[in-house]
């Protein structure tokens, strides 16, 4: 696998319009945050042809899990998670409840924990697992080649809240820190909204900090 044959396809998903990412070369590949809709993602995954190596999340909100189990039961790929969102996975479904979605899924076992794994190694993969909390106290973000998938910690034109259980501003403050250290001319895959460089996220935040 080479950066350059890396491809993302984005599927949005549910009614938070949650970004599902489906990254492979055409022959096998790996699932970030299926937070909705498992018969759309599993339907689109076999559309693309690849052989999902594993479900990798950014944090365990509800509408980033949703779709978890049943992928990965279709699939038989491990899912990976942050220990310290072990107790949001738990507690998903009371959430969406709350959220006022009265849908219920079945919650994933996690097959590895990402605290002090990077790089991960898949294969012919290669996926750098950045610590990143703040949304949430497991927040990570992964980096495949020039593509930078950070869920909802930055966004196109905005950084993730801290308003939520386990949010802390102090530690997303040092996450973005941590994404100031990648390459600007990276492609940054944001939970929800359009892609961007990471560039221009990070100067845009910047602009509005000083408006």
């Amino acid at each position: 696998m080479t950066a350059a044959s890396v491809m993302v396809k984005t599927v949005t998903v549910g009614r938070w319009r949650t970004n599902c990412y489906l990254v492979h070369d055409g022959a096998t590949g790996i699932i970030i945050d299926p937070g909705d809709e498992p018969a759309l993602l599993i339907e689109r995954i076999d559309a693309q042809g690849f052989r999902p190596l594993a479900i990798l999340n950014t944090h365990a909100h509800f509408d980033h899990v949703g779709g978890v189990y049943d992928v990965r039961e279709r699939y038989k790929a491990p899912f990976h998670l942050h220990s310290y969102d072990k107790r949001l996975l738990s507690h998903a479904n009371l959430y969406r409840v709350l959220a006022g979605d009265k849908t219920v899924y079945s919650t994933p076992l996690i097959d590895k924990h990402l605290d002090a794994v990077s790089p991960l190694q898949l294969g012919g993969w290669r996926i750098d697992v950045i610590a990143t909390p703040g949304h949430t106290p497991g927040g990570v973000t992964f980096r495949v080649g020039h593509a930078v998938f950070s869920g909802d910690t930055l966004f196109a034109d905005r950084l993730g809240r801290t308003d939520l259980p386990g949010g802390s501003q102090e530690q997303l403050d040092a996450s973005l820190a941590a994404l100031r250290a990648q390459p600007p001319e990276c492609m940054l895959y944001p939970g929800h909204g359009p892609a961007c460089e990471l560039g221009a996220a990070l100067a845009a935040i910047h602009s509005r900090a000083y408006k």
